[in-house]
């Protein structure tokens, strides 16, 4: 019978001699081997970039997976080719639990037709009596095989109806796609915390309560809303997928408008650096590219991933100003992907290749925890506050803008906040750069100003 993805090899990444690209290798196992030299299966990642083909990896073993053919569908397969001289090839999937339960579809369809036959008289003058015949000799050959068949089916079907939800993480794991192997993980942390909590329930019995009790036990542990409502979308896209797999036994989606506002601690927004705290902290002697980042933090507005992570590439000149262009890079939303002018402010530092900043990158490719790491260092010499960070500059901007009189749209055009008129922020380019880089330019900087 098909196998679950837990039968299955896991797969590595290798270079081929002849290819530049990384490529997907998995084992083929024993029982899915076509011939004795049918071993590996490789695809092709299409890429070189060794963390582009890490993140396109568990699409790609998937893929090879689901390919794996299984022996009880091809036997079946033979045998409806063969009773209803018909090619039934490829009439069923190749998926483990929906295939038993298609499996066991197809041998009463094949019961039911014979049955038919069986119970009408042979007519020596029906020019289809041959064919008749022969359908219910064939039959009689594969009929105790059907009817075994038949019964395991049957028993898979009962299986099916006690489907939990730790039945189904693996599957969904490797099952869907990941932007980032960190969210991956977390989803799995999450949704196997659920099951640690409120048991693993049988998808059929799941209910809006199990959801609540989760909550519930979240809060006890004085979660922060936001954290326990983030918990809960990781099972609820579980389920969601589930949906997605009919005979996986889940009827309906049972978290849905979730009433979470009362559950856990309300999230404390960050709070700006002063005045004070920010001579302190460019008076602080630091490196160079660390001061750098700072500097484009306060007087740009970026996050500080979309900062850490720029490359020289995305440094362009547009109408005579220099800017950043982020829109192809990974970032938070729609109105991220934008281009940011580079005031007057910053005085970047002679043009090169690849990377602005050093700052180490982590598995999914993201250099913003090792650049908070860094910058925490100097600013726990001016603020202990847990609520002054590196983000607080952000804000700090936003600030300084409106003093000096930049409309709310213009601002968060610029820093790449959400427009509160959606549909109006659709059409056109937006503000000119000369436009937005004067807004920034307007800002004061006297931090800047001082000499470390």
């Amino acid at each position: 019978m098909a196998g679950t993805t837990d039968d299955f090899y896991p797969s590595t990444l290798v270079l081929l001699s002849k290819s530049p690209n990384y490529h997907v290798l998995v084992t083929i196992p024993p029982q899915f081997r076509k011939s004795p030299k049918d071993k590996q299966i490789r695809l092709s990642t299409g890429t070189a970039d060794l963390k582009k083909a890490q993140k396109l990896q568990h699409g790609i073993t998937a893929k090879i997976y689901a390919s794996f053919e299984n022996p009880l569908k091809e036997e079946l397969e033979d045998m409806a080719s063969h009773i209803m001289g018909a090619d039934m090839r490829g009439s069923i999937p190749k998926t483990d639990i929906e295939d038993k339960l298609r499996l066991r579809d197809t041998i009463r369809w094949l019961q039911q037709e014979v049955d038919k036959l069986r119970k009408q008289p042979v007519d020596p003058e029906d020019p289809d009596v041959e064919h008749s015949l022969a359908i219910r000799a064939a039959y009689t050959d594969y009929e105790p095989r059907l009817k075994a068949l038949a019964a395991e089916t049957y028993a898979t079907k009962q299986a099916v109806e006690g489907v939990t939800i730790g039945d189904v993480i693996p599957a969904y794991l490797a099952g869907r796609s990941w932007d980032r192997l960190k969210t991956k993980s977390e989803a799995e942390k999450s949704i196997r915390r659920f099951v640690a909590i409120v048991g693993d329930v049988p998808l059929r019995e799941l209910t809006k309560y199990h959801a609540y009790g989760y909550a519930e036990a979240l809060d006890a542990e004085s979660k922060a809303n936001k954290t326990i409502t983030t918990a809960i979308s990781y099972v609820t896209a579980l389920l969601k997928w589930c949906e997605t797999k009919p005979l996986l036994g889940l009827p309906s989606q049972p978290f849905i408008n979730l009433q979470l506002k009362r559950y856990g601690v309300k999230t404390v927004g960050w709070k700006n650096f002063t005045k004070e705290q920010l001579m302190q902290l460019f008076a602080l002697p630091m490196k160079a590219e660390d001061r750098l980042l700072f500097t484009i933090l306060i007087t740009t507005g970026m996050r500080l991933d979309e900062v850490a992570l720029l490359t020289w590439d995305k440094v362009k000149v547009e109408d005579g100003i220099t800017i950043f262009d982020i829109r192809d890079s990974v970032v938070k939303n729609g109105p991220s992907m934008r281009r940011i002018p580079i005031p007057a402010w910053v005085k970047m530092p002679e043009r090169g290749t690849g990377r602005l900043f050093t700052y180490r990158l982590d598995k999914d490719g993201k250099a913003q925890n090792a650049a908070s790491r860094i910058l925490n260092r100097y600013i726990d010499k001016v603020t202990l506050d847990p609520k002054v960070v590196a983000h607080s500059l952000r804000g700090n901007l936003k600030d300084l803008l409106r003093n000096v009189g930049i409309s709310e749209e213009l601002h968060n055009f610029i820093t790449g906040h959400n427009q509160s008129n959606a549909v109006a922020g659709d059409y056109g380019d937006g503000h000119s750069m000369a436009v937005r880089l004067d807004a920034l330019n307007k800002a004061q900087h006297p931090w800047l100003q001082q000499r470390p």
